[in-house]
């Protein structure tokens, strides 16, 4: 019994650090983010009218504006789409963004060129901000995917990676996920993938990376670990995502916990004169082969993605995989249904309560071989004390009565997105 005792004190005393950081942060002024080093706040969003919050983490508005606000060189923002509202938590950042680049403060915003017309008036309010680089990056040209990061850099020092896009309601009406971590060599490192980017919007030819002598082929990576897709894109360094992924499904020994809002090993081909794309089964056959050896797997991925190929892929890892695949579906907010909303979006993944994945990817073939994304991974004291407090969020939704089991031999409508 002592030996249990003892074994378990470093996971508890790292969880109970973790937790009081981050509710200091969560609860104090503006200032209790800036302590230097590497520190991490974890920062989620929360569908508003859900008892889903987990009181250790922070929200990812009020981080936002903190971190607007106490950028004193530079911001730099990637992200797949904008869309705001009036009244909304987003709004207030907009305002910061506004008045950071009215007191000087060296703004570059990059946006994927997909969904450039679903709030048009946003991004020209954008482009009218002092000191405010706007660029477009059509990464479907060059690869056929898109710009899905979503990642700030603040001042060179300060990085935020989190599954929120640039969108009112993901910061009000969706569970989402990010990290704010104090670390200059990891917030050059995201620079670097932001600069190949920043370039390739603006001449549309994929970056070209010299190599160096005597440099690795991955940086040291610490407690706290930053990869990337797709693969061919990233500066030395930089780990591609997948190839960080499998080992870590790999390795793990008693439990995989998986949050997503969609998985597939199938994905259909967007050009309707070319046939689909073989399946992908990648994460697919590492998930089954750790179910094999006795892992614990439980999945749980939004109500969106349970039906055609990614309800396919699902019920296939149940029936042949042995995973526990559930679903979440939120519900409406009481003053009516907003579209694009009310949904998990988070995407993390622990495993043996010991290590933290997080990012911007879900899980299918496109978001790492032909898709910008980034993904943070936890180890070591940070990957004890992060997991910790993330099995407690997962908890929340996993046994909350939002959740139901894949059965896979039902037949399950298409969830409206409206």
């Amino acid at each position: 019994m002592l030996h249990g005792i003892m074994k378990s004190l470093p996971i508890f005393l790292s969880a109970l650090l973790f937790l009081s950081c981050s509710t200091l942060k969560h609860s104090s002024t503006a200032h209790a983010l800036s302590t230097g080093g590497s520190e991490t706040t974890i920062a989620q969003s929360i569908p508003l009218e859900t008892d889903l919050a987990n009181p250790a983490f922070a929200m990812a508005k009020d981080v936002w504006l903190q971190m607007i606000r106490e950028a004193q060189v530079s911001i730099d923002v990637a992200q797949f789409y904008v869309t705001n509202q009036a009244g909304s938590a987003l709004e207030d950042v907009i305002q910061e963004l506004e008045k950071a680049g009215s007191r000087g403060i060296k703004i570059r915003f990059l946006l994927d060129s997909l969904m450039l017309s679903q709030d048009t008036p946003s991004i020209e309010r954008l482009k009218k901000i002092p000191g405010l680089a706007f660029r477009v990056l059509n990464l479907k040209k060059i690869t056929g995917g898109i710009l899905h990061a979503k990642y700030w850099i603040i001042d060179g020092k300060r990085l935020f990676i989190g599954s929120q896009n640039f969108d009112w309601r993901a910061l009000e009406h969706i569970h989402e996920m990010g990290a704010l971590i104090e670390n200059a060599a990891l917030a050059s490192q995201l620079t670097g993938i932001f600069e190949a980017d920043w370039a390739m919007a603006l001449t549309n030819i994929p970056p070209v990376f010299a190599p160096k002598p005597g440099q690795p082929a991955a940086a040291p990576a610490g407690e706290i670990e930053l990869v990337a897709s797709p693969p061919e894109f990233n500066p030395p360094g930089t780990r591609s995502a997948i190839d960080a992924l499998i080992p870590l499904i790999e390795g793990a020994k008693q439990q995989i916990r998986i949050q997503l809002l969609s998985y597939a090993t199938q994905e259909k081909s967007y050009d309707s004169t070319k046939k689909d794309p073989a399946p992908w089964l990648v994460i697919d056959q590492a998930l089954r082969a750790a179910r094999a050896r006795g892992v614990q797997v439980q999945l749980l991925v939004a109500d969106w993605s349970i039906t055609g190929a990614e309800g396919e892929s699902l019920k296939a890892l149940v029936r042949q995989g042995g995973v526990d695949v559930r679903y979440a579906k939120i519900p409406q907010f009481s003053s009516g249904p907003i579209p694009y909303a009310r949904v998990i979006h988070s995407k993390v993944m622990i495993v043996d309560h010991e290590t933290l994945w997080l990012g911007t990817s879900n899980w299918s073939h496109g978001y790492f071989s032909t898709s910008r994304n980034v993904e943070l991974i936890f180890k070591g004291q940070q990957g004890l004390a992060a997991s910790e407090q993330m099995n407690v969020s997962f908890n929340k939704v996993w046994n909350s009565a939002y959740v139901e089991k894949i059965d896979p031999g039902k037949d399950y409508p298409k969830a409206s997105k409206n």
